[in-house]
């Protein structure tokens, strides 16, 4: 093709252009993706890196069964449980159809960046009805057992659960593909960010619904760290362990005392390490990470310890901080870690290497796959006790279900 965008890509491009407003032009610079991370600037590396490699290495996206776009059937075993006979009082007697309203803060993953993908440029898009945390409609997906994802299988025990996001949309957006709801993710955000978005959900339920907002049990997810660890070499100060800590409490106490009823999922951040190993050999694949992640890319043992400690000490703080107890004080609020990511290993493959299955075309963010089995692990963490609960996913994990005996969704009281 000589270096020419294949036909069967124009639609894509097009789309992209479309959703995120850019004006190709010949550059070719990481530094735009690293320094401002916003939707012009992604689109429009990521559709001159397509067009460096519009031959090598992007068969294995076009083919589906590379990019885990293979059919997931997912065996949700677990048996109905009705809501509560009267709406709780407590945020620590709350069963999963008591839920009304879902929410979710955080960066791509969270926004589902890809994950519907089979193209580089395609990263760009928010294919938000996919995502592990907020996702509730993605074209002809919309049950727990086609895709596995928190409402959908919310949705199991309360089929009217509002504030799910769906089909392909920016922040804060509804259009002919999809809508955010209340999806506040933004690609390209850090920790000192989600106070903003904290204030922006408080601001849209309220929008929404006053008197939903005062009387409807809420489940908030929070995911976020890894664009610190990732750009923590080139802006260091500002992603310091305890700044970090200190923005994500900045965030849970805008919730709390701005957000009524309330549970927030604070899932804590992955190995990021690790991302310099998927796609190491694909070319394309590293200089996407140079975009979205290039602090994990330096050799350098120095770079290579300092990355580490950062990562473990991102960890403990938030679990200093949530085990203060300051959240576990008001029966209409409270915060729960749920570490399915901590020491979650990359899949790999029967012969050892990175499952790229599980990623978009990037290597980096999260495939549909990799959504859904994200999906089933927070889903897990939540019916596990403080405590008790896994700090890593593998595929075949027994699913956790809410019974008659423990109906309850588990925090830092009722696990006591």
């Amino acid at each position: 093709m000589n270096g020419s965008v294949p036909l069967s890509a124009i639609f894509v491009l097009a789309l992209v252009a479309a959703l995120t407003s850019f004006a190709p032009s010949d550059a070719l610079d990481a530094k735009i993706c690293l320094n401002k991370s916003n939707y012009t600037d992604t689109a429009l590396y990521l559709t001159k890196l397509y067009e460096k490699y519009p031959n090598k290495d992007m068969s294995r996206f076009r083919d589906p069964k590379f990019q885990g776009f293979e059919s997931v059937v997912n065996n949700f075993t677990c048996p109905y449980l009705p809501p509560s006979a009267s709406v709780p009082t407590s945020v620590h007697q709350l069963r999963p159809g008591d839920i009304k309203i879902i929410a979710a803060l955080g960066d791509s993953i969270t926004a589902a960046n890809g994950a519907g993908g089979h193209l580089l440029p395609e990263v760009a898009l928010n294919y938000r009805g996919l995502s592990w945390s907020i996702g509730g409609k993605y074209q002809k997906l919309t049950t727990v057992e086609q895709h596995f994802t928190l409402p959908n299988a919310l949705k199991k025990y309360n089929p009217d659960l509002r504030g799910w996001a769906a089909g392909i949309a920016k922040p804060h957006q509804e259009n002919f593909l999809g809508h955010c709801r209340l999806d506040e993710a933004v690609q390209g955000s850090v920790s000192a960010d989600m106070p903003g978005q904290a204030r922006r959900l408080i601001e849209d339920l309220k929008a929404t619904s006053l008197d939903a907002f005062e009387n409807d049990w809420k489940i908030v997810t929070m995911f976020i760290g890894g664009n610190n660890l990732c750009r923590y070499c080139v802006h260091y100060y500002q992603n310091l362990p305890e700044v970090y800590v200190k923005e994500i409490e900045l965030a849970l106490d805008i919730l709390k005392e701005g957000l009524p009823k309330a549970i927030v999922n604070l899932a804590t951040v992955l190995n990021i390490d690790q991302v310099a190993y998927v796609g190491s050999d694909q070319a394309d694949c590293r200089e996407a990470h140079l975009c979205f992640c290039y602090c994990p890319l330096r050799e350098e043992v120095k770079y290579q310890l300092e990355l580490q400690h950062f990562n473990d000490l991102y960890k403990s703080l938030v679990w200093d901080l949530i085990d203060t107890g300051k959240y576990d004080r008001d029966d209409q609020f409270t915060v729960v870690i749920q570490p399915f990511f901590e020491d979650t290993i990359m899949p790999l493959t029967p012969e050892g290497y990175p499952d790229l299955t599980y990623f978009a075309p990037d290597c980096f963010h999260f495939s549909r796959k990799g959504h859904n089995y994200a999906g089933e692990a927070l889903w897990n963490n939540m019916f596990e006790k403080v405590g008790h609960k896994s700090r890593q996913w593998f595929l075949g994990q027994k699913l956790r279900c809410p019974t008659e005996e423990e109906p309850y969704i588990w925090t830092n009281v009722n696990s006591l």
